[in-house]
């Protein structure tokens, strides 16, 4: 039997993850997830292949809004959900908006970061939708992760992964939101859709990996030899170019999914 083993969201962009025992999953992906990014003075958005150091932050939920914590001096702060009118937010070639923060926050993020910066926040009024050449289709919306609402991963494929790297990866260098175990490795590559507690699921592509599953999520230190991201090239080359690892879900509907429940698929 397939069961959700663990489920993960990253509130603000780029920064650590956090897991939880049950989540609400509405069109955008598991809630809260990515709903803020730090941008630049130009409104793109900074992320951690660039600015390892975001992962030394960790957002935790408290009475339903979102706290940003620096893991190493435990400081926090607050994050609002946005005020003002809606501004230019770039992820990657592509446009967006999102709304502002406090003076407050972006001071606190600029001196943690060393460099001007601001947060914004995707409110429910912005529409990012899932482009085709993702597996988008119409009325398919994501959040500011990169492509889609949701990573699934199986245990089983970072189990056939592990068995071939010298030192082994945990499955925070890859980031998923869904954790299934119960399949055989890379079985989730041939799912087309997915079922959850009732919620139907499209699958939309394979994840291709970038240079970010290479920075260790402890340390912040990209690996000198560009693992787990060297070895994956040896046999998860996919057809356009590329390596795969896990695959991006689209809900087709809402609900909520909880640690331990069945996961079907065909």
């Amino acid at each position: 039997m397939i069961t959700v083993s663990s489920l993960h969201i990253y509130p603000v962009k780029s920064t650590t993850g956090l897991s939880l025992t049950r989540s609400a999953v509405g069109a955008r992906g598991l809630d809260h997830d990515r709903r803020y990014a730090i941008v630049d003075p130009d409104g793109q958005i900074i992320t951690a292949r660039e600015a390892p150091h975001l992962l030394g932050l960790k957002a935790a939920i408290e009475e339903g809004s979102v706290v940003l914590i620096d893991t190493k001096t435990r400081e926090a702060i607050r994050l609002g959900q946005g005020i003002g009118e809606a501004q230019r937010v770039g992820v990657f070639d592509r446009e967006t908006t999102g709304k502002g923060s406090t003076e407050d926050v972006d001071a606190w993020l600029s001196a943690y970061l060393g460099r001007p910066c601001r947060l914004v926040f995707m409110d429910d009024t912005i529409r990012r939708p899932v482009l085709e050449r993702h597996g988008g289709e119409p009325n398919d919306e994501v959040s500011y992760a990169d492509q889609c609402p949701i990573l699934l991963i199986s245990e089983a494929s970072l189990a056939d992964l592990n068995s071939r790297l010298d030192a082994p990866v945990s499955m925070q260098h890859f980031r998923p939101n869904i954790v299934v175990k119960g399949c055989d490795a890379f079985a989730e590559d041939t799912w087309q859709h997915v079922e959850i507690n009732g919620i139907p699921f499209r699958v939309s592509q394979r994840c291709e990996r970038c240079v970010f599953t290479t920075i260790d999520p402890e340390t912040y230190v990209p690996h000198k030899r560009q693992e787990p991201l060297r070895t994956l090239a040896t046999y998860r080359r996919l057809p356009k170019g590329g390596v795969g690892f896990g695959v991006h879900l689209v809900p087709l509907g809402a609900g909520e999914i909880v640690v331990g429940e069945g996961v079907s698929f065909e």
